[in-house]
């Protein structure tokens, strides 16, 4: 849980640091959802 708000929290910031460009948008939520991946594989 603290990973998946670390990473909500980081993307926020990326998102609003970089608001003019929309493709940086997509490469940084793309690269903390896989980041989140690897850092909490599923367990279910």
């Amino acid at each position: 849980m603290l990973i998946l708000a670390s990473a909500a929290i980081i993307g926020v910031a990326l998102i609003g640091v970089s608001r003019a460009n929309a493709l940086w948008q997509i490469i940084a939520l793309f690269g903390l959802a896989g980041m989140t991946e690897l850092a909490a594989p599923r367990a279910s």
